[in-house]
């Protein structure tokens, strides 16, 4: 008798699990914003987890390096957060490879490039492109204000108008395509003044910093709460390129603490950072702003940083997404479903074509260019480290 009560309650349990599944799978647009229930996430972490383990799609690029796609669907049984979601990591084992070196990049002859252009100008094998910001003044709300050049050369005829802004992209350290090193310092903060040692409340936006040292290595470390200088101030002789930006996404193993805000709650395509445990490097692109092709996008606080927490990141840091989102890589994925005629791996969105349906398309040619900088991963064998 105890068993046949046993069998009973277990197919119960399977069959609420199965309804609750259906009615999220067939909720409406607003209801998949929602918060999920801890039963809901625990069935997309399980999915993230079996899909990590293995991907819809796997590619190698070099030794140390390969290319993974993730798709998740409505239509499969498979959603995550009730969408659909197409992901595409790249990621980089340095100790697999000691030739394998990550570089800061500026655009070369002009306020802004595009991430293949920066990629193919130091004949990089990945890259994606970097912070939010840009050097001229625009409508955006996050660039440089009143910047001091701190470089070697004079500041580029290009960059004179770099004096308004909102909020600032505190600081970055890199060099251009031609191989000169840039630096700007930020010497204030949303339009108040700060010495160096002032303790600053940052931005979401700039909660978090992008380290490399002078071999190549990669390191993510949250500066929420650490003065304005701390980016400009970092030992030269160890960080060779240094990149501000935010919100952080994950610090030891956790999710970041984020503001509600449109940047975070709102679903976009995402670039993203990640460092593992065991030092592995994601490089992230997330599909976005094409829910019928598959590609909803994530929200930074409810999505995109559980994500990268259940795939096991010990830090992840948010570059700029929407449609800056680019990543690209060199060679040995040609073999890819899509087209990939130009080396983008990802589907940006400023391509406004459409198919015979009326629908948008989903490829890889809406490439926007930027000013941001970018995140370029060398072998140092065909570009050595200026």
């Amino acid at each position: 008798m105890k068993k046949y009560i046993l069998l009973i309650l277990c197919v119960g349990a399977v069959l609420s699990a199965y309804t609750q599944e259906k009615k999220n799978e067939s909720g409406s647009a607003s209801s998949s914003k929602m918060v999920q229930s801890y039963h809901d996430e625990s069935i997309d972490s399980m999915r993230v987890l079996e899909q990590w383990k293995t991907p819809a799609l796997t590619r190698p690029i070099a030794t140390g390096v390969t290319f993974k796609r993730l798709i998740f669907t409505l239509k499969d049984g498979n959603p995550i957060f009730s969408s659909n979601q197409y992901i595409n990591i790249i990621e980089v084992d340095l100790s697999a490879n000691p030739n394998l070196k990550f570089a800061v990049s500026f655009p070369g002859n002009g306020p802004t490039s595009l991430t293949t252009k920066a990629a193919t100008d130091r004949a990089a094998l990945a890259a994606i492109n970097g912070t939010m910001g840009s050097w001229i003044t625009t409508d955006r709300v996050d660039y440089l204000r009143n910047a001091t050049f701190k470089g070697t050369a004079p500041l580029p005829s290009w960059s004179t108008s770099v004096v308004t802004g909102n909020n600032c992209l505190d600081y970055i350290r890199g060099y251009n395509t031609a191989g000169t090193e840039l630096r700007f310092e930020v010497p204030n903060f949303a339009g108040k003044k700060f010495t160096s040692g002032s303790e600053v409340t940052r931005s979401d936006r700039r909660t978090g910093v992008v380290k490399i040292d002078d071999m190549g290595k990669l390191v993510l470390e949250c500066t929420f709460g650490k003065d304005i200088n701390y980016e400009y101030r970092l030992d030269r002789d160890k960080y060779k390129y240094v990149m501000a930006s935010g919100p952080m996404l994950v610090e030891r193993g956790s999710v970041w603490k984020m503001a509600s805000n449109d940047l975070n709650d709102k679903r976009h395509p995402r670039t993203a950072l990640a460092v593992m445990p065991d030092g592995k490097v994601l490089m992230i692109a997330v599909d976005g702003r094409r829910a019928a092709k598959g590609a909803s996008g994530m929200t930074l606080r409810t999505e995109l940083s559980k994500f990268l927490v259940w795939i096991g990141c010990e830090y992840a840091i948010n570059l700029d997404g929407g449609g800056s989102t680019t990543i690209y890589a060199r060679d040995n994925v040609s073999d890819l479903a899509d087209p990939l005629d130009n080396g983008i791996l990802n589907h940006p969105t400023d391509n406004t074509e459409r198919d015979k349906d009326g629908n948008l398309t989903f490829d890889n040619k809406g490439e926007r260019s930027q000013g941001g900088g970018f995140i370029l991963l060398l072998d140092e064998r065909s570009t050595p480290l200026k």
